[in-house]
């Protein structure tokens, strides 16, 4: 159980953790409450407040998060003011937000409750726990950012970063910037979309482009134009300041650059894949995709199975750029001969530019080729026409 005391001047405010749920206890607390992400502070009056139950009995306020928060996570507890309409003109704007305490969700193993930290006049993080051997423990890291190529298309919808572990949600807000070519950030190219988009685990984040921007004909695209230029090169840039749960900085920022190639505005066709099907026990399964392809959805999206329809045990792997999936069997669990086996692909699959098997992202009402199969899935094998689907 973690606890802080209020800045001075607020009165004595307790905060803990306790069954899940976050009690926050004192005299004549504020109406409004809220509760979010250490890192959050960062976005000033731009922060959103965590979802979730408030439940006041007498001189204590119970907050239940929607989402369940992580062992060694910091929060803040903080009043929400309302504009005074009745302030002088020239007077200065109040910040709508006012830190009373803070407190740090226990881990399981914890002896001893994390020393308590002060209200606002204390600007470091929770204590962190020392790594085996008495070191400091490694600071959170940037594994990987996708897409993985050197290209991307014109109308790309998306980057995913994918980090060490777990982040502080709220801290993506302006430590994550898309950079021209001589350095400077593209106005307005990332979508700010409170909440963030991250795994259940925060330990990936997906980072949306404008959407408005990327759709011809939608105002934002005719007013300010596409945010990525064909034959450009942008930088997808993850500063140093984005924060773990921990509050903690990263212990380096990251960057990737891409080359902007043309648009990709034509939906994902399986028929058009490459299929080498295996033709001994325990020998690979490969797929060549006619263009790379969002590599999160490819794992979650292709599956094989046999003639009896039973999932077949192997293991997959995907290449840089996305653009080829290799499985390889357990031959020990192999029911059937590979010459039964059947590839199911999901009709949710994208690619960079979020084109789906099932639909064009931006499509052209007129043109029925936008429009793909309405199945849920569609199957391949290799003992049949390229192409069939499930209903």
């Amino acid at each position: 159980m973690a606890v802080s005391d209020a800045a001075q001047g607020v009165g004595t405010v307790r905060a803990e953790w306790a069954d899940s749920v976050v009690v926050v206890s004192g005299c004549d607390l504020p109406v409004a409450l809220t509760v979010v992400p250490l890192g959050a502070l960062q976005l000033g009056a731009d922060l959103v407040a965590t979802a979730g139950s408030w439940l006041r009995e007498g001189g204590t306020a119970r907050f239940t998060p929607r989402f369940g928060a992580a062992p060694g996570s910091a929060w803040v507890v903080l009043e929400r003011r309302e504009p005074d309409g009745a302030a002088a003109p020239d007077a200065a704007a109040e910040e709508p937000w006012r830190e009373l305490a803070r407190l740090t969700v226990p881990r399981p193993d914890s002896i001893a409750g994390p020393a308590s930290t002060a209200g606002p006049a204390s600007t470091a993080g929770p204590a962190s726990s020392a790594a085996p051997g008495g070191g400091a423990p490694a600071a959170a890291a940037v594994e990987s950012i996708d897409p993985g190529g050197a290209r991307v298309p014109a109308n790309l919808f998306r980057f995913r970063v994918t980090f060490s572990r777990e982040m502080a949600e709220g801290s993506a807000a302006g430590h994550v910037h898309l950079r021209d070519a001589s350095g400077a950030i593209i106005p307005g190219a990332l979508l700010v979309m409170p909440p963030e988009l991250w795994d259940r685990a925060r330990r990936h984040l997906t980072v949306l482009l404008e959407p408005g921007r990327i759709k011809r004909g939608l105002q934002p695209n005719v007013q300010a134009g596409p945010p990525l230029v064909e034959g450009s090169t942008v930088t997808l840039v993850v500063d140093r300041a984005f924060r773990d749960a921990m509050g903690a900085e990263l212990g380096a920022g990251a960057q990737r650059t891409f080359v902007v190639g043309p648009a990709e505005r034509s939906r994902v066709d399986p028929d058009r894949w490459r299929v080498s099907w295996p033709e001994t026990v325990g020998a690979p399964l490969v797929v060549r995709f006619d263009r790379p392809l969002d590599r999160m959805l490819v794992e979650r999206c292709l599956h094989v199975v046999d003639g009896s329809g039973h999932p077949v045990s192997g293991d997959s792997s995907i290449n840089v750029d996305a653009s080829e999936w290799v499985f390889v069997p357990r031959a020990s669990r192999t029911r059937e001969a590979p010459g039964d086996w059947r590839l199911i692909i999901q009709s949710r699959l994208e690619d960079l530019a979020g084109n789906s098997v099932r639909r064009v992202f931006d499509r052209d009402l007129g043109d029925r080729d936008d429009d793909g199969p309405p199945s849920e899935a569609i199957v391949l094998s290799s003992a049949s026409p390229p192409l069939g689907s499930l209903p």
